[in-house]
């Protein structure tokens, strides 16, 4: 097994995973101070607190630190933070905390790190692709959230939170990037004061690109691999009193491109028999004009009143999702297969919080939620060599209610409880229709909409108390803050069912965690320790049968890990910021299928759980004449990762070492130039593969091996001006 050398590991240890400090004066990552970054306030625990007074493990980036950076989205952002996987398929995303997350294609199941856009839960994990802009910070909650989070939290939670609307003056930013395969990105915002008891805030962004891929075939899609995005936010803020505030958000999202490359990676499929041409590994032969229509939109209102000792919030909000993607399934120029999938999803979401302000010896906080959220799918998979199609009709209905509440007790100076309580309710119902066509239609073939009988009609309903016990000591310091941490959390995954078939509905997932930990703030650097253990219980598993998926509650598995990050000024001009994780994630007890065959495969990794991850950043600041300039090192490292429970080779990325150097002028406080390279060694890798039982040959009933390749080297410039 892959082990980093002993360097890495040492110099790992040495540093901080951290955050910076906004505002109009100091809007800048690399004027950053260990000052600035001991006061960011973040609400990860659902109120206003300082990283070191947070007694579980957060990760803070913040959105000066990601757009210097040149990351916008999800897997940008699972570069930088360790302990984070990210993959996707098609437009499904998977995203995994400490080795915990969901691969399941389904409309009626849930992910299982929850992803929350501005306080609003995102219950559907396509909704998570959309790119970010205009950003305050991202919080990275790592471990089961259910608590205070609820349901589908047991990997962790993940806050994106946007700039807000203020009653400074006006101010604002646009900054444009150029760069590989023709890249053009422009993000701008403004924002301020337009009378005394009103504020706005308005924001875009804008990003075209060529592709990473090259299509080879004139059959297929001019470019694939790319982005077409055109976004935008307005925010309103009402302000009448110094205690009553309200604001209302609207944002749109659109991302049409021509969809996403696969590439074979074995011999096992129909089209490598027939003679399908070997490509590199950034190039393709999709015969097929792919695409992919991808948009979002939401609406949200916000009220709160704030007195001296309580505070009382309320979110409200909607949002919905459209996809329509053709995707070349074989990932070759031979007609094997193609499909296609369309979502539409609607959801509803209401939080009411009531919250001490944190006065005296006690705290407490006591809220409700309720989501209802309504998906549609609709699914064509045309298998040439059959001459047929299958089509898959699915739509689902969730109602889900949550009660949470929160007793802290600050029962000596230096010592601190926390008991918190939550009981989530839901139901689900879903249907599906399951048919072949007798055609290559796919979804345009008349036989969609000939009336038939569901293949399957199935409702559920759960219910679950998640306790979490929280024991704080902070020792008296003069060298800073400190801060020892324990604490026991039970988290739960919603059951749910599987659209894509007629099996019978799965139950919820169980974990329960224990957490022990140690952060420390300093004029010497800020870093944090954390080791944890997890016993984790009917896992929701996927295997492919006869062309479909087949879900179960057929595993149990124990987690162990230590997690590490900091951050440190090596003298006046060098900082170095590292995030480590070390990952011990192995099924106990997992009876899978292959082909219809019993296998064992306990003992084996879990997926997307490399037993290292780890990210280091080395910033250089040079003060010139006129201005600064930092020059920045990031490295990358990830172990092997595994992308399904049998630890197959084919279906996994190998160990892999990925460097970027980013350098920013500050010419003034008005306007910076960057320029940067990343994946300096062109490392190639894939960030998600799997097998496909439709493209494979008879002989191969275990499907074919095909990959999602991830970004190869590439450059980028860009420009910021700011007022």
């Amino acid at each position: 097994m892959y082990k980093p050398t002993h360097f890495y590991t040492l110099i790992g240890f040495l540093g901080a995973a951290c955050a910076e400090c906004a505002g109009a004066a100091q809007d800048n990552l690399f004027d950053l101070s260990l000052e600035q970054l001991v006061q960011i306030k973040i609400t990860s625990e659902k109120r206003e607190q300082q990283w070191d007074q947070v007694a579980q493990t957060v990760d803070v980036y913040t959105g000066v630190q990601l757009r210097n950076s040149h990351i916008n989205d999800m897997r940008g952002l699972s570069e930088i933070a360790s302990g984070f996987s990210f993959g996707r398929v098609g437009n499904v995303a998977n995203i995994y905390l400490r080795g915990i997350g969901s691969d399941l294609l389904s409309i009626a199941s849930d992910a299982s790190t929850a992803v929350y856009l501005d306080d609003v839960y995102l219950a559907r994990s396509e909704m998570t692709l959309a790119h970010f802009w205009d950003v305050e910070r991202i919080e990275v909650l790592k471990g089961p959230q259910g608590a205070l989070y609820g349901r589908n939290a047991t990997g962790g939670a993940i806050k994106v939170v946007p700039k807000h609307a203020n009653f400074d003056s006006l101010a604002g930013y646009a900054q444009l990037n150029v760069g590989s395969f023709n890249e053009r990105q422009l993000e701008a915002a403004i924002g301020g004061a337009i009378s005394e008891t009103f504020a706005a805030r308005t924001s875009l962004l804008m990003i075209k690109d060529d592709g990473f891929t090259q299509d080879l075939n004139p059959q297929g899609a001019n470019e694939i691999d790319n982005e077409n995005v055109a976004a935008g936010r307005l925010e309103l803020l009402w302000k009448p009193s110094e205690q009553l505030e309200t604001s209302f958000t609207a944002d749109h999202y659109q991302n049409k491109n021509d969809g996403f490359s696969i590439r074979p990676n074995d011999n096992y499929g129909i089209a490598q028999q027939q003679g399908a041409s070997t490509t590199d590994f950034h190039q393709t032969r999709n015969n097929i004009p792919s695409y992919n229509d991808y948009e979002t939109e939401g609406l949200s209102w916000r009220w709160s009143w704030n007195a001296e000792s309580w505070n009382l919030q309320t979110i409200s909000a909607y949002r919905t999702i459209t996809t329509d993607y053709r995707f070349n399934t074989d990932g070759t120029e031979i007609p094997v297969t193609e499909s296609k999938f369309e979502v539409e999803q609607n959801q509803h979401s209401h939080e009411l919080r009531f919250a001490s302000n944190n006065i005296g010896a006690w705290q407490w906080l006591a809220g409700i939620s309720w989501l209802k959220e309504t998906p549609v799918l609709s699914v064509g998979l045309t298998r040439f060599p059959l001459n047929t199609s299958t089509v898959i009709l699915a739509d689902a209905e969730t109602t889900a209610w949550g009660s949470y509440g929160e007793i802290g007790w600050k029962f000596h100076p230096q010592w601190n409880a926390t008991l918190r309580l939550r009981n989530s309710f839901e139901r689900r119902d879903d249907s599906n229709k399951i048919f072949s066509t007798g055609d290559l239609l796919g979804l345009d073939s008349s036989a969609v909409d000939a009336p038939r009988n569901l293949s399957a009609q199935r409702s559920s309903s759960f219910q679950k108390l998640s306790p979490q016990f929280m024991l704080s000591f902070s020792p008296a310091s003069v060298t800073g803050n400190k801060l020892w941490f324990l604490n026991a959390t039970e988290g739960f995954k919603s059951g749910g069912s599987n659209s894509l078939s007629t099996s019978p509905s799965f139950k919820p997932e169980e974990i329960m965690s224990y957490e022990t930990g140690y952060k420390s703030s300093s004029d010497q650097g800020q870093w944090s320790v954390t080791a944890f253990h997890y016993d984790y219980k009917n896992l929701q598993v996927v295997t492919f049968e006869k062309g479909f998926t087949a879900v179960t509650n057929a595993a149990t598995a124990t987690i162990d890990g230590i997690d590490v990050s900091g951050v440190f000024n090596l003298g006046d001009h060098v900082q170095y910021q590292t995030g480590i994780s070390y990952l011990n994630a192995h099924y106990d007890h997992f009876i899978t299928s292959v082909a219809g065959a019993a296998k064992d495969v306990s003992g084996n990794s879990m997926p997307y759980a490399p037993e290292w991850d780890i990210n280091q950043k080395l910033s250089y600041q040079y003060p010139l004449q006129r201005g600064n300039l930092t020059v920045q090192l990031l490295h990358h490292f990830q172990a092997k990762t595994y992308f399904n429970q049998f630890e197959d080779a084919a279906v996994s990325s190998q160990s892999r070492n990925t460097f970027d150097v980013i350098a920013n002028w500050e010419i003034n406080h008005a306007l910076s130039l960057s320029a940067g390279v990343f994946n300096l060694t062109d490392a190639r890798y894939f960030q998600n593969s799997l097998r496909f039982t439709t493209t494979s040959i008879a002989s191969a009933p275990q499907g074919n091996a095909l990959g999602y390749t991830a970004p190869g080297r590439r450059w980028a410039l860009g420009a910021k001006w700011q007022f």
